[in-house]
């Protein structure tokens, strides 16, 4: 008898010779590049990364928060988590862009929130 999937289910089949692994997470801040000539300083946007890394399978999401609210503006991440041919496990990637005023405010805090599905429940890494 066929199985039937409510809208939005997601059916992953697991490999035998690897584990559930739960993602590293990296925040990496504006480029000194971005960040280096005084004129463009206060004007030019700055991107900060977050890379997480090594995790398997697939079922992840990245999100951003700047002073603990959720932001979308600025947001770019991977469509999809990737899995170099010969690799065991995933990486997907997320770009935020801000404003300079935003970033150079030393009371800013920029979190980069990671939701991984483990086979059981959700976990939350989070870098800041």
């Amino acid at each position: 008898e066929p199985a039937y999937f409510g809208s939005g289910t997601r059916l992953t089949v697991l490999e035998p010779d690897i584990s559930v692994t739960a993602p590293t997470v990296t925040l990496l801040r504006p480029s000194p590049k971005e960040c280096r000539n005084e004129k463009d300083q206060k004007r030019r946007k700055k991107t900060l990364v977050c890379l997480a890394t090594g995790f398997y399978p697939d079922h992840i999401d990245v999100s951003w928060l700047v002073n603990d609210e959720s932001v979308t503006d600025g947001v770019a991440t991977d469509s999809a988590a990737q899995r170099p041919e010969g690799e065991k496990f995933y990486k997907i990637s997320s770009r935020l862009r801000v404003a300079a005023e935003v970033w150079f405010n030393p009371d800013s805090v920029f979190t980069c929130q990671v939701s991984f599905f483990n086979g059981s429940g959700t976990e939350n890494f989070t870098e800041s």
